[in-house]
């Protein structure tokens, strides 16, 4: 799966969750804060802290997307810094309503990357601080 599709895939959960709470469900409502508490973390740590790098987790299923959302590059093109401030900030602004991650961010993310570099890594998804439920 690309960095896009988990940022479209983490929205998804976090609108079911609150359409839950606002059904009266217990126990749901709670994800978009969750990470939203992430972002705001990611943010003040800034982008060389274990703060980003937790919260970018969410968002990559290998070490090679997490570098992408992690590491700057010299010669990276100009789209990539503003998307990784995109994917912050939605959540932070949007963490009680829909945590829009994926808000202003392209399928650009994902260029150069081989089906191999997005193979999923099971063990790196189960080290994920929050966990994003199947919909």
């Amino acid at each position: 799966m690309s960095i896009l599709l988990n940022l479209k895939k983490v929205h998804a959960a976090v609108v079911t969750d609150n359409t839950k709470a606002a059904m009266g469900i217990a126990e749901a409502g709670k994800l978009g804060e969750a990470i939203g508490r992430k972002a705001v973390m990611a943010l003040t740590g800034g982008i060389k802290s274990d703060a980003w790098k937790e919260y970018m987790a969410l968002f990559a299923n290998n070490a090679t997307e997490l570098e992408r959302l992690t590491t700057p590059q010299q010669d990276e093109e100009d789209y990539l810094p503003r998307f990784r401030a995109y994917i912050v900030s939605n959540a932070i602004c949007g963490a009680s309503t829909d945590t829009g991650t994926n808000d202003r961010v392209g399928e650009t993310i994902d260029s150069g990357f081989s089906p191999q570099d997005m193979a999923a890594d099971q063990d790196f998804i189960d080290a994920r601080t929050i966990e994003i439920p199947e919909l």
